[in-house]
């Protein structure tokens, strides 16, 4: 069970309070609001964001969350604009001496461009023999603006020459981060240089120091969008709660290289953690991403992933490895020790390897080498089978086939088989792809690395295709308009010799399918009339001990023609739905297939498996995918359609299928399913889709026989207010070979599901999942999280409830989670708990503002 260490945050404070005391102590004046004239209440926040082009303003809900907002000052040029401006200086009083002293006195005004200085009283010096403007000593209440920036202090010196200020006893604002700050002195080089000897900032609002850092010396560098501090503390509530000896940090919206926000997680298995993402900019087009993850029970795990971008490649690289792992040493010594429910001659025994250097590899590329010749890999390895498991977040879900896609179709598929935890093979695939206006050529490899984890279900060895070549043709115009089209494909099918399974047959395989067709169309109609010839030969087989038994040819072939007629009407009429005008449409759909029956008992099976059965399988050529099997039919497919349309931008608004199979006689092909060959009539299939409104969504699917006897029904329902706001329902009921690993009985699944992100006030957001079991009647999955927003941070806290991969009827195991993680807005950039967020709650957005 995983559980959070109580006195956590106790350690840590009685930690930094104690190094804080051998520490200097800073004093900082109270924030006064009265310097804070650049700061507006909402209300005038919004009223002005569209007032000046050149005003660097913030919308509605940074407002709300701070109660308000900074406004910069109108510019009268444009931001970009890089003239050389003359300097002009009005005062109340003034003695101008263009070779000299000049002093100017009352409410001292100097301009140029868009660069303003105010202040009571100032003192300009020109050069005595050039007359070139070298000094400006200011006195008294002065403020600089600038695009961006703004600094308000008691006195400035100016040097011209050295392109150097320095303004003494400073508060100063960078309007792009929404932060604030002050400094006993800040230096300024150049237009992008600011030095701060002794300094606070926060993107909290004036005089609310929700969280404050203060340093012993910043440096900001506008050019490069970097800040770096030097003995930095972070206060929070005034309260010291941590110490940086150096810290490098952004200033504005660039990508930049930096620390991200670090966490910290505590579970029974993992033990305490800290990870502290560090992303390297490498360049514009490619960057790098080094996370050193330390995990008290395990130790130190670094996980690396690099990204690029160039003019014909674009791909992700990511490499996580863990010298040596102590928890998992642990485990396999206790679980060799005590097998319980997995009996010894088992390949789960197998990945129980005395190897505690664990890895996870991950290539994902797709480059164009030419024009029309294109290259792609996906590549993923790990150390062992439980790595996985243990780490599911490690790699993303593109990286992880379908187990179900993958396995042979020896057996049903186990219970659960949806997440990455419980992945059973990892794709290992390379693809070479040839496009013409003819069709496409690829020559690819592909094999799986199959795992057995421990705790997992039992994954199935997978033939490895070395090689396999694939060939599509587009459609070519012939006379009379008719059409042809080919498929042709090469595989050879190798399997790994693994301990404790059965032998499969293997060998080469060669398929081609050439289609005639005799497409025919008027508004209102269409007929399709389509003739195939399905073609396909087994050469070189090495048989099984069982199949030479049974007397099967090493060589064997199999030759079946399909006749197949679409047709369907298209009726449309306007239509009104709330004053609002639509075009609905009416589209029957007649669909005949006539396959005769062929011997295929003999041949071998090695990717055929039966599809799904729903409505769009109504209107399929073969009710089983890959090259292997061809069901024979003599059948008719009715269906009904019907569209919603926008008359005005043809968007659909929704729609709905439902579809019925007129079998004319049995069927003789029958792989394990659930269909009855038998039957008349199938069962009936329905589809819908229906945007209600711009906030509600509903999407259901159902395959139901007669009598009231469901095989398949699902219906998901999307609420969205606004971006930030989304209320997920949803029910499945499956009735295919679901079958549990433990008692080893078929199981329907039947589960209801609720998912939620939904504001409460513009501070405050709920977050909460629950995925409830209708069999085990008990809930397997469920969050409860909480979002506390405002103007400078983010607390999230969640309590987590997810059911063990190993559960099941018997053993009811759950692991327990609590997340909790602090944000402090502008310190550093985002982590990956907003793409967690979205892979357990649908449409989730993050409600952060990113100054």
């Amino acid at each position: 069970m995983r559980t959070i260490v109580r006195n956590f945050q106790l350690t840590i404070f009685r930690f930094v309070t104690c190094l804080l005391i051998s520490l200097p102590s800073i004093s900082f004046p109270a924030n006064n609001l009265q310097n804070f004239s650049d700061w507006h209440p909402a209300a005038e926040c919004i009223r002005k964001d569209s007032s000046n082009p050149n005003i660097a303003s913030f919308n509605a809900k940074t407002s709300f969350l701070c109660n308000g907002c900074y406004q910069e000052p109108g510019y009268p040029f444009a931001l970009n604009d890089k003239q050389n401006f003359p300097t002009k200086i009005t005062s109340d009083t003034g003695e101008f001496i263009s070779k000299g002293d000049s002093t100017f006195l009352g409410n001292v005004i100097a301009k140029q461009g868009n660069r303003t200085i105010y202040a009571d009283k100032a003192i300009i010096q020109h050069n005595a023999t050039s007359g070139e403007l070298e000094n400006i000593h200011a006195i008294g209440n002065f403020r600089l603006t600038e695009p961006g920036i703004r600094i308000d202090g008691s006195r400035a010196d100016i040097n011209y020459p050295e392109s150097k200020k320095v303004i003494y006893d400073a508060n100063f604002r960078l309007y792009s981060k929404h932060l604030r700050g002050k400094a006993k002195t800040i230096t300024t080089i150049g237009k992008s240089k600011l030095l701060l000897p002794r300094a606070s900032y926060s993107t909290c609002a004036p005089g609310k120091n929700t969280w404050e850092m203060r340093t012993k010396k910043s440096r900001f560098n506008r050019d490069t969008g970097r800040g770096e501090a030097w003995h930095a503390r972070l206060y929070v509530k005034n309260v010291p709660v941590f110490y940086w000896p150096y810290m490098n940090f952004p200033i504005d919206k660039r990508r930049q290289t930096g620390f991200l926000q670090p966490s910290y997680s505590h579970d029974s298995i993992d033990g305490t953690g800290i990870t502290a993402p560090y992303y390297l900019n490498l360049a514009p087009n490619y960057d790098a991403t080094i996370t050193p993850n330390f995990m008290s029970r395990r130790k130190l795990k670094l996980d690396n992933r690099f990204r690029y971008l160039t003019t014909t490649s674009v791909g992700k690289i990511q490499f996580n490895y863990l010298p040596n792992d102590k928890a998992y040493k642990s485990f396999v010594v206790d679980r060799l020790a005590n097998p319980g429910i997995v009996p010894k001659a088992d390949l789960r025994y197998l990945g129980l390897r005395n190897k505690y250097q664990r890895y996870g590899f991950s290539l994902i590329d797709h480059t164009a080498i030419q024009k029309n010749l294109f290259l792609e890999i996906n590549y993923t390895r790990v150390s062992d089978d439980n790595y996985v498991f243990d780490f599911d977040h490690d790699f993303r879900p593109e990286a992880v086939a379908d187990p179900s896609k993958l396995t042979l179709p020896s057996g049903p598929k186990l219970l659960g088989q949806e997440n990455t935890q419980n992945a059973t093979a990892l794709l290992q695939q390379a693809m070479l792809t040839y496009r013409n206006p003819i069709g496409s050529f690829s020559a690819q490899t592909t094999q799986y690395q199959t795992l057995h984890p421990f705790l997992g279900p039992l994954g199935s060895e997978s033939y490895r295709r070395l090689p396999e070549l694939d060939f599509q043709s587009n459609p070519i115009d012939l006379p009379a308009n008719f059409e042809t089209k080919v498929a042709a494909n090469y595989a050879t099918f190798k399997m790994r010799t693994v301990p404790f399974s059965s032998p499969l047959t293997t060998g080469k395989r060669y398929y081609a399918r050439p289609a005639l067709m005799y497409p025919y169309s008027e508004p209102g109609w269409f007929i399709k009339p389509r003739v195939q010839y399905n073609m396909v030969s087994y050469q070189e087989l090495t048989l099984t001990a069982a199949d030479r038994t049974a007397g099967r040819p090493t060589h064997s072939s199999m030759s079946i023609p399909l006749y197949d007629l679409d047709s369907g009407l298209i009726f449309e009429r306007p239509a009104a739905i709330n004053h609002e005008q639509y075009v609905q449409t009416f589209e029957p759909r007649v669909y005949y297939l006539y396959v005769p029956n062929r011997k295929q008992a003999t041949l071998p099976l090695f990717d055929s498996s039966p599809n799904n059965f729903d409505y769009n399988q109504l209107f399929r050529d073969n009710r089983y995918s890959g090259h292997d099997r061809v069901s024979d039919a003599n059948q008719v497919s009715l269906g009904i359609f019907n569209r919603l349309l926008t008359s005005d931008a043809g968007q659909e608004k929704a729609n709905f299928g439902i579809g019925r199979i007129l079998y004319f006689r049995n069927r003789t092909l029958h792989l394990p399913d659930l269909s009855n060959p038998t039957r008349r009539w199938s069962p009936l299939a329905a589809i819908a889709n229906y945007q209600i409104d711009p906030l509600w969504n509903v999407n259901a699917n159902l395959v139901r026989e007669p009598l009231n006897r469901s095989l398949f029904s699902s219906v998901t329902a999307q609420y969205r207010p606004t971006a930030v706001q989304v209320v997920n329902l949803g029910y499945q009921f499956d009735r295919s070979n679901h079958f549990d690993p433990v008692v080893r009985k078929p199981l329907h699944l039947r589960a209801a599901k609720l998912s939620s992100a939904w504001a409460l006030t513009p501070e405050l957001r709920l977050l909460g999942k629950l995925d409830y079991d209708l069999n085990l009647k008990t809930a397997s999955d469920i969050l409860v999280g909480l979002e506390i927003h405002s103007c400078c941070t983010v607390a999230r806290a969640a309590w987590c409830k997810k059911r063990k991969p190993s559960a099941s009827l018997i053993n009811r195991e759950h692991d327990y989670t609590l997340l909790l993680q602090l944000v402090f807005k502008g310190l550093a950039g985002t982590n990956n708990a907003d793409n967690t967020l979205r892979s357990v709650i649908p449409g989730y957005a993050p409600n952060d503002h990113a100054f």
